[in-house]
């Protein structure tokens, strides 16, 4: 059981090491898919409802708040990790959780809003 905090954060260090450039390149294909989707498919935003507006939004505010918190507290977390600075890594790692916190239900809206938009009128 990992019950002493060096443990624990050590693996979320060595968890979020691996998952973080798979976000990036979700992130990535996201876009261009999205992007290549409005402008062959849908002929741009003048044509898109505004279901599509509202998840490229929506979007783009899940990015930023991502982008804050990966050069942000993921850069704090691993240097205080590295250092065995225990008690700001856990300050740090809260900081990360609270803005997964904020993207997991975006992100959650952006999937029902995807899903539902051909029905708006």
């Amino acid at each position: 059981m990992l019950e002493q905090p060096p443990q624990r954060l050590a693996l979320m260090r060595a968890t979020l090491q691996k998952f973080f450039p798979w976000v990036w390149m979700a992130i990535v294909l996201l876009l261009i898919s999205g992007y290549w989707l409005l402008f062959t498919v849908q002929g741009g935003f003048a044509f898109a409802g505004l279901h599509v507006h509202l998840m490229q939004g929506l979007a783009w505010v899940m990015i930023l708040l991502f982008g804050w918190m990966y050069w942000g507290a993921w850069d704090d977390f691993r240097e205080a990790v590295d250092g065995a600075n225990w008690q700001q890594a856990g300050a740090d790692l809260a900081r990360i959780r609270r803005v997964i916190a904020i993207n997991l239900p975006l992100g959650l809206a952006v999937v029902v809003i995807g899903a539902s938009g051909r029905w708006w009128v």
